[in-house]
């Protein structure tokens, strides 16, 4: 008997209707019957979410927008164009050579760690535009790193379109040196044999004037890493993160944690009046 009482009291109550309203009107009858417990989860939760909230320290963002210019590969034989994208600058972005060198000087809290964690690229779509937010706890420092990381990206990416161009033209240099070479020996054939010209010589002549034109459009040409679109303002007001995240996070913890005591709480009561 105390068994099948006590199964009877876990049970959900019976009523007719659709199985559905049966389930909502069990869930309203546990909300009303436990509302103080949930109630006092939900504000011990919210009270706990704002004194957080009120603890974080608050952030100044400075915003830089680069614009990233596309070029071609020169580092590739040929002249077919081969566009740099947009991840592969980002990649230069997150380099030592960029974000290491600007932590050091800097002296950024945390470093290297410190700054892309306060750090933010937002490429903006259908454009060539990186948008780079740096979030500090004073504005000088984050008007100061995002200033310095724009010119140590524009200055590496600089010095990257550089040295691709110094060897390519090296490049060109020696191909240009070996077919002079072979000019000069297809040259001397007739001379020394008495036969025809050679018939490799005007094939020779095309790829020489290929190379002197790509090496003089190398030599006038000058390197773009890019430019600054919108320069960097010092940031006035100050930003917490978004509160309501921690609104919305405060009133589902207490309400999972309130609707979880409830439960324990009720199915301890069946055990204690069934033992009495």
């Amino acid at each position: 008997m105390l068994e099948n009482r006590e199964i009877s009291l876990h049970q959900k109550p019976e009523r007719g209707g659709a199985p559905g309203d049966q389930d909502l009107r069990y869930y309203i009858d546990f909300l009303r019957k436990n509302w103080s417990i949930i109630t006092a989860a939900i504000l011990i939760a919210v009270v706990c979410g704002t004194v957080l909230f009120l603890n974080t320290t608050p952030k100044f963002r400075a915003r830089t927008d680069v614009v990233v210019v596309a070029i071609s590969d020169l580092t590739l034989e040929g002249k077919k164009a081969s566009d740099v994208s947009i991840d592969s600058a980002v990649q230069v972005l997150l380099s030592d050579q960029v974000l290491g060198k600007t932590a050091r000087a800097l002296n950024y809290p945390n470093r290297s760690s410190g700054l892309i964690a306060d750090m933010d690229i937002s490429p903006l779509i259908n454009s060539r535009i990186l948008r780079i937010y740096i979030s500090s706890p004073t504005p000088e420092l984050a008007f100061d790193a995002v200033t310095l990381l724009t010119e140590n990206f524009l200055a590496a990416r600089l010095t990257s379109l550089e040295n691709n161009e110094a060897a390519r033209t090296a490049t060109l240099k020696a191909q240009l040196a070996t077919v002079q070479v072979s000019l000069d020996a297809a040259k001397s054939k007739p001379a020394r044999l008495g036969a025809e010209v050679d018939e490799t010589i005007p094939l020779l002549l095309q790829q020489q004037a290929a190379l002197q034109t790509e090496l003089i459009a190398l030599s006038v040409s000058v390197a773009e890493p890019g430019y600054i679109s919108h320069a960097a303002e010092l940031p006035v007001n100050s930003a917490r993160p978004r509160g309501m995240v921690f609104a919305g996070s405060s009133l589902a913890v207490g309400l999972l944690a309130g609707c979880t005591t409830a439960t324990l709480m009720s199915r301890r009561r069946p055990r204690h009046r069934t033992n009495s």
